[in-house]
């Protein structure tokens, strides 16, 4: 019986998935038919510059904002606008406040604070509305881990969109991760669940924009995509990989299985981020100023063409999903080892990076 349960709940899922990619498809092909200048910046501004410094439709966001609308329009069809949940509302405010300041700024390419208060106003709309990380039972701590969490997500999202394809896929890879979280673990199981419902739709809505932002792109996202899918993927990986923990332990004890998981799932844009702000304040460089020392950057100096670098980056994150595949139904079991591991996954994966970028230095030296 709940084999055939799941079965059917599976075809409906897979329904919902190519039904919004087809929407997607269609939606993001109106909009770079439509919307040709929107978006387009001047790329040697202040942290504008992208591989190649080639002007296109920055209209990608838009795609997924369309999509997220139409996610809540078939819950509110199909079952209802759970105004009274508080985390679900919280989890929509933030969404929508990301793609508002992302879309702001593609129109009139605001001052980095900006973007700044708007990511903490996603932090504190997501912190009282119930969705924060819970570390321990001390207020304070949960709240500057939840913030630190969801501007650094933010920030590393829109840091990391600087060559075709990259950060859709990415952020692909982590919409699955929780996904595969949400059939993993019995309190989430097979029911639908409204965040899983907006997570399946969007991630249908990745998958059209992709069709246009693969190497070489037709368009890109954005601030107003980065922006949302930053402030999206924070709350969502609160929700799904960050609040495992064992109630055995004292409530005060700080328990790494919460950090592995995360840290595994965001991989990719977490190491990008901290090698661009290790790189660029040893060289006296405010971090948020546009540049081509990013880990896309290096690999594609050292060689391989933009979609190839796009193939590495699908490969870490489809390996890193696998990780998580893994462990997840481990978490009742958890042992140091798994913890152990995922550190050690992370460290030889910052470390390739930086051995790409010495092997490239080495290059230019002997030039």
């Amino acid at each position: 019986m709940l084999r055939t349960f799941a079965s059917t709940m599976l075809q409906v899922y897979l329904i919902d998935y190519f039904v919004a990619l087809i929407i997607s498809l269609l939606v993001n092909w109106y909009l770079l038919k439509r919307y040709t200048k929107w978006g387009v910046k001047n790329h040697t501004q202040e942290g504008q510059e992208r591989w190649v410094a080639v002007s296109k439709p920055a209209v990608g966001g838009i795609g997924f904002f369309v999509m997220f609308i139409l996610s809540l329009v078939f819950i509110a069809y199909n079952y209802f606008i759970p105004i009274d949940d508080l985390p679900f509302m919280g989890f929509v405010g933030a969404s929508i406040i990301g793609f508002g300041v992302g879309l702001i700024d593609d129109k009139f390419t605001m001052p980095a604070w900006f973007k700044f208060v708007g990511q903490i106003v996603c932090a504190l709309v997501l912190f009282y509305s119930g969705i924060f990380i819970e570390i321990n039972q001390i207020a304070a701590c949960n709240f500057f881990i939840t913030l630190f969490w969801v501007v650094g997500i933010m920030n590393a999202v829109n840091m990391l969109d600087n060559m075709d394809g990259i950060t859709a896929t990415t952020a692909y890879f982590v919409i699955l991760s929780c996904i595969i979280t949400h059939f993993s673990v019995p309190s989430f199981g097979w029911q639908y669940n409204f965040f899983f419902v907006v997570s399946l739709i969007i991630l249908g809505g990745i998958s059209g924009f992709l069709k246009y932002n693969w190497a070489s792109a037709k368009m890109y996202m954005g601030d107003s995509g980065s922006q949302f899918l930053g402030a999206f993927l924070a709350a969502l990986s609160i929700i799904y990989l960050w609040n495992f923990k064992d109630e055995n332990y004292a409530n005060n004890y700080v328990q790494w299985r919460q950090f592995a998981i995360p840290l595994i799932a965001f991989v990719v844009p977490i190491i990008d981020t901290t090698t661009v702000f290790i790189r660029r304040i040893a060289r006296g460089q405010s971090p948020f100023v546009g540049g081509r020392d990013h880990t896309t950057h290096q690999l594609a100096i050292a060689g391989l063409s933009d979609g190839k670098v796009g193939l590495v980056f699908m490969a870490i994150n489809i390996f890193s999903m696998g990780i998580i595949y893994w462990l997840v139904p481990k978490i009742e079991t958890w042992k140091t080892a798994y913890t152990l591991g995922s550190f050690f996954y992370f460290v030889v994966l910052f470390l390739a990076f930086q051995l790409v970028y010495w092997k490239n230095n080495q290059k230019r030296a002997f030039n």
